[in-house]
C-alpha cells in the first residue's frame, strides 16, 4: 500500500488534546449525555477507514434485482465503490440528492445499501427541524443543552451514512435558519472544521456520506442544489413489478412475523396482479389482501390468491369513487 492510500484511509475526527481538555471541563458539570459523547470521541479520535472490498461491491450490485426502479442510483453508487476498490481506497460517495415521487422507497434503498456495505446509518426528517442546533448542538450554557445530530452520529461508531429526508420541505426558521448549516456541511473547507456548539470543539466531517431525499426539486434552494449530485428515482415499469412486489412482500414478512407464519409465499398470479405503482402502495394493499384472505381460513398455511387482491381493489374503488382505480388488473372475476 502506498503512502497516499494510507493517508486517505486515516481519519482524524478531532484534535485529541482538545477533546481531552473539553472532557475534563465536562466532568465538572452536570451533563451526562455530553460527557458520554465526549468520552466516545476521545476514545477513538483517529479512525481507520478500510478499503472497499469486492463483496461490498457485489452486494450493492445485487440490489438491482430487488429494486430495479433504482437501477440508475445503484449503478452510480456501484461505480463509485468500484473506483475505490480498484484504488484500494475507502468508501467515498459524494453528497447527493435522490429525488422522486413519494412512496418509492428512497430512504429504504439507502438502508439496504448500508446493510450491504456494513455501515451504520442515521436518519433525520428535515421538516421536523425547528432550528439549526438540531444539527449543530446548542450552547453548553443553555439549560438542557445537548450535542447535535452530526456529533451524535460520529460518536456512534464507524463511518456513518446520514439520510436527511424531505429536503424540499425543510423549514425556514428565521431565528436559527437551517440552510446555512446545510451549506457548511456540504462545503469541503467548512466541513473539515465543523463545530458542534455543545461540544465546543471542531470536527472533521468530510468523510461522512450524505444522502438527501426530496419529492420536488423546484423548492430547493439553488445554492444547495449546486452542492449535490442529483439522481432521479422513477416509478417502476410493468416488467419490474413482479420483482418489486416480491421484495415488498419480503420486507412485510420480516416486519410482521405473523404474515410469514400464516401465509404461503405469493404465487406468480399475485406477483403479476399489479400495475406500476409505488412500493408504499403495494405494501398497504398487500396487507389489506392478507387480512381479506383470513376470512376464508381453511388451512394452517393460507395461500393468498389473485382474486383476494382484486377484491381488495374493488372495495377501495367503491369506497373512494372520486379517485381513479389503483394499479390492479380488474378484469371480471366470479364472486369469492
Amino acid at each position: 500500500m502506498n503512502a497516499l492510500n494510507e493517508q486517505h484511509r486515516t481519519w482524524q475526527i478531532a484534535d485529541p488534546r482538545e477533546l481531552e481538555a473539553r472532557l475534563q471541563t465536562c466532568k465538572k458539570t452536570e451533563n451526562p449525555q455530553l460527557c458520554n459523547l465526549l468520552r466516545k470521541l476521545a476514545a477513538e479520535p483517529t479512525r481507520h477507514l478500510p478499503a472497499v472490498t469486492k463483496s461490498q461491491v457485489d452486494g450493492v450490485k445485487a440490489l438491482k434485482k430487488r429494486f430495479p426502479h433504482f437501477s440508475d442510483y445503484l449503478e452510480w453508487i456501484w461505480q463509485s465503490l468500484r473506483f475505490s476498490e480498484a484504488c484500494a481506497m475507502p468508501i467515498m460517495v459524494k453528497p447527493h440528492l435522490l429525488i422522486g415521487p413519494p412512496g418509492l422507497g428512497k430512504s429504504v434503498i439507502v438502508r439496504h445499501i448500508c446493510k450491504a456495505l456494513g455501515l451504520p446509518h442515521n436518519r433525520l426528517s428535515l421538516p421536523d427541524i425547528t432550528a439549526n442546533f438540531v444539527l449543530t448542538g446548542n450552547s453548553s450554557s443553555w439549560s438542557g443543552a445537548k450535542p447535535g445530530f452530526i456529533a451524535e452520529s460520529l460518536a456512534a461508531g464507524p463511518l456513518p451514512w446520514l439520510i436527511l429526508d424531505e429536503l424540499d420541505k425543510c423549514g425556514h426558521e428565521t431565528r436559527f435558519p437551517v440552510q446555512p448549516t446545510l451549506l457548511s456541511l456540504l462545503e469541503s473547507s467548512t466541513a473539515g472544521e465543523f463545530r458542534d456548539e455543545c461540544l465546543e470543539t471542531s470536527l472533521d466531517i468530510r468523510p461522512l456520506i450524505f444522502t438527501f431525499t426530496a419529492n420536488e426539486i423546484e423548492s430547493i434552494d439553488p445554492a444547495l442544489r449546486s452542492r449535490l449530485h442529483i439522481v432521479n428515482a422513477r416509478q417502476p415499469t410493468q416488467a419490474e413489478m413482479p420483482s418489486i412486489v416480491k421484495s415488498v412482500d419480503a420486507e412485510l414478512r420480516k416486519e410482521d412475523p405473523r404474515v410469514a407464519m400464516t401465509f404461503a409465499p405469493l404465487g406468480p398470479s399475485c406477483l403479476d396482479a399489479f400495475h406500476p405503482q409505488s412500493p408504499r402502495t403495494i405494501k398497504h394493499l398487500l396487507t389489506a389482501a392478507y387480512l381479506y384472505a383470513l376470512r376464508r381460513h381453511q388451512d394452517q398455511r393460507i395461500r393468498i390468491r389473485a382474486k383476494d387482491i382484486q377484491q381488495v381493489i374493488r372495495q377501495q374503488i367503491s369506497s373512494t369513487r372520486e379517485r381513479s382505480p389503483i394499479g390492479f388488473h380488474t378484469s371480471p372475476t366470479p364472486p369469492i
